[in-house]
């Protein structure tokens, strides 16, 4: 599985980074992106340093499965171009809850849910 993180740089999207890690999940190839300001940075991986990618200029191509982090209006513009690059996008903004969109180009909405402790 090809997985690209949005918002890499940020607190949200080094979590997400450390749960694909910390699950295991069969990952062929991970690319993480952030803003101009962040790109070029190098962030560790599953024990790999990996070059951070400007969002607004990097190709989404060949990208399986696409999670934002990087804010509501960063998210809407992004999504539907990583949608239209063959993925499946997750976006997750405290003002629009979860959507999902696929390559259809058909959205989708996820229910948040807070996760009690332990859970």
């Amino acid at each position: 599985m090809r997985i690209g993180v949005f918002g890499a740089t940020g607190q949200v999207g080094g979590v997400m980074c450390r749960l694909v890690a910390e699950r295991g999940l069969r990952v062929d190839e991970i690319r993480l992106f952030a803003s101009a300001r962040s790109a070029g940075t190098l962030l560790e991986f599953a024990g790999r340093k990996l070059k951070v990618e400007d969002s607004a200029t990097a190709d989404f191509a060949g990208l399986d499965v696409a999670l934002f982090s990087n804010g509501k209006a960063a998210s809407l513009v992004l999504a539907p171009r990583v949608a239209a690059a063959s993925s499946t996008s997750a976006s997750r903004s405290s003002s629009a809850g979860w959507s999902v969109r696929t390559t259809k180009g058909r959205p989708m909405k996820v229910s948040a849910r807070t996760m009690p402790r332990g859970e």
